[in-house]
């Protein structure tokens, strides 16, 4: 899933959950050591009995490895956007800098910040499969899914190539035709905008029941062509945000024409193709 050049310096989720990225000097993804820790989400970690403070006998890495898991964890329960916020706001740097060490060791021409976003994206989408089963079961599922991004993202680049040498290629033309062929093309004609009626038709009226935020900002990108940097611009947020926004945006507003053209379960082609669509 490639990402635009705005949203290479961080990624930040939509509506409540917005975080704004500071652009560091060489693309350097800005990360808090240790950040204040909202009201909501302290109580929360309390209630599950967390202690933020060392244990016996434990370092301060442990300490915030075994914090992030229950972070992960009461994210994964509740789907709080504070606690993804925050989750985010303290591991992006070391996912960072785990996926540009396994670059350095492939060599094979990736963009780091396109990767961690990638990582960040399924954490989100998959949190249902988190098992915090151990202090520092975050570190080594979120190190896991960063391979594992790496390793789809290397292999679509010989597809790509491919692609491109297909793309120039000239195929022959048939200059004859079957005496039905017009009919036939003409009926699949009629039967093509009926049936693109009707997906216009339920894709306006998803389109009405999203957010105010998330209209503008498919309106920005797909509908006037902005840049994620010009469509932060508009809305007021970093050009880093609008990766997430427009993902989660795309994801409402299929998750709405599913339901609406009756489909009960989500189709996973049509989510590969937002997630693709999303940069």
């Amino acid at each position: 899933m490639p990402a635009s050049a705005g949203a290479r310096h961080g990624l930040c989720i939509p509506g409540g959950m917005v975080t704004t990225l500071r652009a560091l000097p060489h693309g350097i993804p800005p990360q808090d050591a240790a950040p204040v820790l909202p009201a909501a989400v302290l109580r929360a970690l309390q209630e599950r009995g967390v202690a933020l403070e060392a244990l016996a006998g434990e370092s301060e890495r442990s300490r915030d490895e075994r914090i992030d898991t229950a972070l992960m964890a009461l994210f994964r329960d509740t789907r709080q956007g504070q606690s993804f916020d925050v989750l985010y706001s303290r591991t992006r740097g070391g996912v960072f800098a785990w996926v540009r060490r396994l670059l350095a060791q492939q060599q094979c021409g990736l963009d780091p910040f396109e990767v961690m976003q990638d990582t960040f994206v399924n954490v989100y989408q998959y949190s249902a499969r988190f098992r915090d089963e151990r202090p520092e079961s975050f570190r080594v599922w979120v190190r896991t899914i960063a391979s594992n991004a790496l390793r789809r993202s290397r292999s679509q680049l010989p597809r790509r190539r491919e692609q491109a040498l297909g793309e120039n290629s000239r195929e022959p033309i048939a200059h004859g035709s079957e005496p039905t062929r017009p009919m036939d093309e003409r009926e699949e004609q009629r039967g093509l905008a009926l049936t693109w009626m009707l997906f216009l038709q339920h894709y306006q009226q998803a389109f009405s029941q999203l957010a105010l935020r998330d209209r503008t900002a498919l309106e920005l990108v797909e509908v006037q062509g902005l840049s994620y940097a010009e469509a932060g611009a508009r809305l007021a947020v970093g050009p880093s945000n609008m990766k997430m926004i427009m993902f989660r945006a795309r994801q409402r507003l299929l998750g709405r024409m599913q339901r609406s053209m009756g489909e009960r379960k989500p189709v996973r082609t049509e989510l590969r193709a937002a997630l693709s669509a999303a940069g």
